[in-house]
């Protein structure tokens, strides 16, 4: 024990017995009542991610450092395809998606670009966030849902690409923003950060 603990406002009642305080073992992560006759015992654990991630809205983050290796050379390639119908590839945001023929929003993410007349064009995509675990997530694209252009099409492989590569390791940003890193369990490289829209 380091002496380190909760002391508790009110005293806790557990089978008739009053815990007034735990002490907290850094060893082996757990908190134990004061009075080893009452053996209380808790430990510690993080909030999963994977149960916060999809009820909020999150921008992906493609900028220098946010991206792996292997996640930046497939979004290049779904540039460099949109390109060739002179289409660009503009924000993807994961939140509630709100699909023609579906009653009630659910999550998913939503791609934006443009389109040859630099008109703003959308792909709207109904995806699956499973918890696996602590800090585990596995995405699955339900379906594709209403687009404008032919952004459903030019999309495809960097959808197919992100739902291939289940699970990820969810990861907050140890610079204390309000940012989440994914990492594909399948290849280290292949990662993105999700961050917290204002």
């Amino acid at each position: 024990m380091n002496g380190l603990g909760l002391q508790l406002y009110e005293p806790l009642v557990v089978n008739g017995q009053k815990i007034t305080q735990f002490n907290y073992n850094a060893d082996e992560k757990k908190y134990v009542s004061n009075d080893p006759m009452r053996s209380v015992t808790f430990t510690e654990t993080s909030v999963p991610l994977g149960t916060f991630f999809p009820t909020n809205g999150w921008v992906i983050s493609t900028s220098e450092g946010d991206i792996g290796s292997a996640f930046e050379n497939q979004l290049e390639s779904t540039k460099d395809f949109m390109e060739q119908e002179d289409f660009s590839l503009g924000s993807m945001v994961i939140g509630d998606v709100t699909v023609v023929g579906l009653e009630d929003a659910r999550p998913g993410i939503i791609i934006f670009g443009r389109d040859p007349e630099n008109d703003q064009v959308w792909v709207h995509l109904i995806l699956e966030f499973i918890p696996n675990g602590n800090n585990e997530m596995t995405i699955r694209l339900v379906r594709m849902g209403a687009g404008s252009g032919d952004m459903e099409y030019l999309t495809t492989g960097l959808v197919n690409a992100i739902c291939s590569r289940s699970p990820y390791l969810m990861e907050p940003d140890p610079t204390g923003s309000v940012s989440i890193r994914l990492t594909s369990k399948a290849n280290a490289q292949f990662y993105f950060t999700a961050q917290l829209l204002n």
